[in-house]
């Protein structure tokens, strides 16, 4: 909990709400699969538009971060390098956190276009 609170809440919730609904989504695609129904393309396209959405959000909460703590150091004027490396740090978050949901989107995705039903 720690972790979203420290990558701000206003990014890293948005993230793991999309990764947890792209987890949902794999889980009934492969619940689909096994009882001998086809994935439907919408599905399994929006599991991957969810990933580099949550990677895209992540992009953006790491600039805007950046644009805060930039205005915050002129304002202070004399910071310490340790300070900026840990906001640095902290900016980080939402970043690393869109790559991973799109990591499993990606894998879940590719895994699933096999199964896809044909647009009629």
């Amino acid at each position: 909990m720690e972790f979203i609170k420290a990558g701000g809440v206003w990014y890293t919730v948005p993230i793991l709400v999309m990764g947890i609904v792209s987890a949902v989504l794999i889980g009934i695609s492969i619940i689909n699969i096994i009882k001998e129904q086809r994935v439907s393309g919408f599905i399994s396209d929006l599991i991957l538009f969810l990933g580099f959405l949550s990677l895209a959000w992540g992009i953006f909460g790491q600039i805007s971060g950046m644009f805060q703590a930039a205005g915050a150091i002129v304002s202070a004027g004399e910071i310490s390098p340790i300070l900026v490396w840990l906001g640095l740090k902290v900016s980080l978050i939402p970043v690393i956190m869109g790559f991973v949901v799109l990591f499993v989107s990606a894998i879940g995705w590719f895994a699933l276009r096999s199964f896809r039903r044909p647009v009629s």
